[in-house]
């Protein structure tokens, strides 16, 4: 993964000075974690379906995985004109427990998937060329983290783990 971009990006170095570029730019929400959603929801002090009903849109991603079609529900932090509903007065209101995609940004696999993405980062984030530069390795054992991650998601959908949770959005979505 890290072979022909590293040229790209290399020597990688990088320090969040919470701009909130990142948060203001999406085209899609952040992406959720079971682990995310819960530990969001208990910071509110509010009950996870309602977590998810209020701040949560439902993607549904089609796989192919063991010659069968999987669908593969994600969880994304709603957003409003490209801006994450929890950025607010310039700033994230759930900083503490911000989502896992969040805390590792910009270290995630997708800046060092696409060339554009790359180009995007470099051209946008205030905190690239600061702070601490980390190596190949720390990147890849960063990456691996997420990797172990979305195998754990996968884990979860495959075993019908996430049913209840989208159905229950679902339904949510229709009563309103």
């Amino acid at each position: 993964m890290l072979r022909e971009i590293e040229i790209n990006i290399f020597p990688f170095k990088f320090k969040c000075v919470r701009c909130g570029n990142c948060c203001t730019m999406m085209s899609k929400g952040v992406p959720l974690y079971s682990m995310d959603l819960k530990k969001i929801a208990n910071s509110m002090n509010i009950f996870l379906d309602k977590f998810i009903l209020n701040y949560c849109e439902l993607t549904v991603h089609k796989i192919i995985y063991g010659g069968k079609i999987i669908n593969i529900p994600v969880l994304y932090l709603k957003t409003s004109g490209n801006v994450c509903i929890f950025y607010k007065n310039k700033e994230c209101s759930i900083h503490d427990v911000k989502p896992y995609n969040c805390s590792a940004a910009p270290i995630i696999s997708l800046l060092f998937q696409d060339k554009d993405v790359i180009r995007f980062f470099k051209d946008n984030c205030k905190g690239y060329g600061k702070g601490t530069y980390y190596s190949k390795g720390k990147i890849a054992e960063i990456i691996n983290h997420e990797s172990e991650l979305e195998k754990q998601e996968f884990e979860l959908c495959y075993r019908n783990s996430y049913d209840a949770i989208i159905n229950t959005k679902k339904e949510m979505e229709y009563d309103t």
